[in-house]
């Protein structure tokens, strides 16, 4: 009971915005392409989409 009230009494971590600008592209879904970019729960991704061409920023 006492560590249930230490885990709520435990003050919200604070969410991060991340800017991502992409650098490498892929055109398949792939578990060996790595991650761009590891996030947290409420965390804030901006960043920028191209098209199939490369254009459209």
């Amino acid at each position: 009971m006492m560590s249930l009230a230490l885990v709520l009494a435990a003050p919200p971590l604070a969410a991060e915005t991340h800017r991502f600008t992409p650098t490498v592209f892929y055109t398949t879904y792939s578990f060996a392409h790595p991650p761009a970019l590891r996030i947290k729960p409420g965390d804030r991704v901006v960043t920028k989409t191209i098209d199939a061409s490369g254009a459209d920023w």
